[in-house]
């Protein structure tokens, strides 16, 4: 019996390795750079669309509700300990840039209202709901 070497065999896995992690890298970044590439389709949509994101620190299931010009209206559910984004495409009105709030109501308990701020295109508003209501917090992005 002959005892091959050891040595070249970790040469060609190392060989290999080296292929494949360049492979794996050549596809992440194809990947990553094809994302934001794109032709868009429908030409009736000239403006950014903004977003809004609830995340809800509480141990609460929320609803919220949009109040803009004394009227409110929901949007949607909000499981405790979670968060749940809505576009302003989804919003049950026109963003015309006029001040709003947001309301959430928990099943039991007193509702949390957030402050004024005026709802903008293009850019995102990120709602925080805490336990403590006086740490609830609204950003716009």
């Amino acid at each position: 019996m002959y005892a091959l070497p050891s040595a070249p065999s970790r040469i060609v896995s190392r060989a290999r390795l080296r292929v494949l992690l360049s492979i794996l890298a050549g596809a992440a970044l194809t990947g990553c750079a094809s994302g934001g590439i794109g032709v868009d389709l429908d030409p009736q949509v000239s403006e950014p669309s903004g977003a809004l994101m609830v995340q809800n620190r509480s141990w609460k299931p929320m609803t919220v509700y949009v109040s803009k010009s004394g009227e409110l209206r929901r949007l949607g559910d909000v499981e405790a300990s979670s968060g749940r984004v809505f576009t302003l495409d989804q919003l049950p009105f026109t963003v015309d840039g006029r001040d709003g709030y947001l309301v959430a109501r928990p099943l039991a308990g007193e509702p949390i209202r957030s402050e004024a701020f005026a709802f903008s295109l293009g850019r995102t508003t990120v709602w925080t709901i805490e336990n403590a209501s006086t740490m609830t917090r609204l950003v716009v992005r």
